[in-house]
């Protein structure tokens, strides 16, 4: 495959140029991060939902390693946060990127502003059904660089019961 054929590129279109150096090395081939992010959680409640769905538990400086493989049609990022492993499957649909976390898929778009690619939540079904708007998750993900290191910022939160999971940091490119 060439390097300008994978789902996330073909996602991004032309705004991958525009990526800092290392968000495109993270998400070029295959490529492993290593660094410490913090973790937050929100409700006890929705503490529940969190360890349901294998979410990281709450910490200030937290081990994390990402694994990622970049193909023509999926995206997969292996995920271990506190040796809590994450996975999630990104599939290329219609110009964007589908997530498969769980029972739940979340389509997102791709925009780069600011030196920084956010994520924007635009459906979320479950088991192959639509999730009713209204109850569907808030997310906020942006990718850039701080000192030379890929720099992440992920937030999910949840109608009523607020904060699902935070997790942010700063990685290294290992290989």
């Amino acid at each position: 495959m060439q390097p300008d054929r994978d789902a996330f590129r073909a996602a991004c279109g032309a705004s991958f140029d525009a990526l800092p150096d290392i968000v495109r090395r993270a998400h070029t081939g295959t490529a492993r991060l290593v660094g410490r992010v913090a973790v937050q959680r929100g409700s006890p409640f929705a503490n529940l939902i969190a360890d349901a769905l294998g979410l990281p538990q709450t910490g200030a400086s937290v081990d994390m390693m990402i694994e990622s493989e970049h193909r023509a049609d999926v995206m997969i990022w292996n995920r271990t946060i506190g040796g809590r492993p994450f996975r999630s499957c990104f599939r290329f649909v219609r110009d964007r990127l589908a997530e498969s976390v769980g029972p739940f898929s979340l389509l997102l778009r791709h925009v780069v502003a600011d030196g920084r690619l956010h994520y924007r939540l635009e459906r979320v079904s479950a088991m192959g059904l639509p999730w009713p708007r209204a109850l569907a998750p808030h997310l906020e993900a942006r990718e850039g660089a701080a000192n030379g290191q890929y720099a992440f910022a992920v937030e999910v939160r949840l109608p009523i019961l607020g904060r699902l999971v935070r997790y942010s940091g700063t990685l290294d490119i290992v290989s």
